[in-house]
């Protein structure tokens, strides 16, 4: 679960701001069935939420999410 979180954020800080759920699923779970990616975004979104109040990432309308302060 923690190195998914990484993933995530590593996602947000490679790829342009505003970046959708669908598109963090498919930089992060390229080890899994794509007909699975629908799954997977739920726990995406899961894992933003966590995020998002921590203060790490902020939701971007209208659908985008985008890193509030580097990771590393």
């Amino acid at each position: 679960r923690a190195l998914r979180e990484q993933q995530i954020l590593q996602a947000l800080e490679d790829l342009p701001p505003g970046v959708t759920i669908p598109q963090i699923v498919q930089f992060t779970y390229t080890d899994v069935d794509p007909s699975l990616h629908p799954v997977a975004a739920w726990s995406v979104k899961a894992h933003l939420l966590k995020l998002e109040q921590e203060g790490l990432v902020e939701h971007v309308e209208p659908d985008g999410w985008t890193l509030v302060r580097p990771t590393a």
